[in-house]
């Protein structure tokens, strides 16, 4: 087989042609975990370069911890427990701490013969078997942090809820233009009055939203674009970003979350980025991969979530809030 190709390449037993292979396999995984990682662009995230010097140590643990201070106001802040770490809440502390933990991939093993007959390129291939799989952890956890936080539909006593003083989960109703300008009201009833920045739904509820998105709403130009070029054409909805997500399994369909801008939504450190792990033995290839991070939500005013479906009470504050 020729030698320059990526397979050959990894499965080389010389060691210059093997580790340049990984090399770049591990570029593309970086590169590509944030592309398809959707908490990163969302939170306030940050590469650890140098743990000694920009990360702390508490007396409970040798592992590094970032520590970063509480807003006003804010009084708990939720670890996103990525790994499988416990959800932690540091309540009425002037600070909140993100300790790291690590997503690993499930081993995939294969004959290297049959990789010797792939056609397929090896960012696909790898793209298939690993990356995809640790995205998916990497943002269930990020968006099951929220929906603790939010608790259940119409629900008064979340954690979400109680802290800011406004409903966290609502129900809005039908996708409508009186339901997208409802929706905006959801943030700005908190204690914090934040402005939201990013509207984030799945590839399946955008097309309630699409249809709205007419001559009469929106114009001509937009109206046509839309038109021709579906959802993408819409970069903005009521003022915020909208952000589509494939990930349709995490983000449930009907489902909207309304976030703020990153400084105030959280914090995302990315203590190693995605390495990739080979190893060749016989005829075997055994690839996993891995990433460490470590992320909080602080503050519970920064974020909100709203279902499409039934009716709307009209308002968000937990002393009129009567669902549907």
């Amino acid at each position: 087989m020729d030698m320059s190709h990526p397979y050959a390449q990894l499965l080389s037993r010389d060691p210059i042609r093997k580790s340049a292979a990984s090399d770049g396999a591990e570029a593309i995984f970086r590169t590509t975990a944030s592309e398809e990682a959707f908490d990163r662009p969302l939170m306030k995230t940050r590469t650890i370069t140098d743990p000694k010097t920009e990360c702390s140590r508490l007396p409970t643990t040798n592992k590094p911890v970032m520590i970063d201070e509480m807003e006003y106001g804010c009084e708990t802040a939720i670890s996103i427990p990525f790994g499988g770490q416990p959800v932690n809440m540091y309540m009425h502390l002037p600070v909140f701490v993100t300790t790291f933990s690590r997503i690993v991939s499930g081993r995939a093993y294969d004959d290297k013969d049959n990789l010797l007959m792939f056609s397929g390129d090896i960012e696909q291939f790898f793209y298939m078997l690993l990356l995809r799989e640790v995205s998916d952890r990497e943002v269930r956890q990020f968006v099951g942090t929220m929906d603790l936080a939010c608790g259940d539909v119409d629900d008064a006593t979340s954690t979400g809820s109680t802290e800011s003083g406004s409903v966290a989960y609502a129900n809005i109703g039908a996708a409508s233009l009186t339901s997208l300008n409802d929706m905006m009201k959801s943030m700005a009833s908190t204690y914090g009055n934040l402005a939201p920045k990013t509207l984030l739904m799945n590839n399946i509820t955008v097309w309630d939203v699409n249809p709205l998105v007419t001559t009469d709403n929106a114009g001509d130009d937009l109206a046509s674009r839309t038109w021709l070029e579906g959802f993408k054409a819409i970069p903005t909805l009521n003022g915020p970003d909208l952000m589509v997500t494939m990930k349709n399994k995490v983000i449930k369909t009907d489902d909207v979350y309304i976030l703020a801008d990153p400084e105030h939504l959280g914090r995302l450190y990315i203590l190693e980025d995605a390495v990739l792990v080979n190893e060749s033995r016989a005829w075997f290839l055994d690839l996993f991969l891995y990433t460490t991070l470590g992320g909080s939500l602080p503050n519970a005013g920064a974020f909100r979530k709203v279902k499409f479906g039934g009716s709307f009470a009209g308002d968000f504050e937990l002393a009129s809030y009567a669902g549907t």
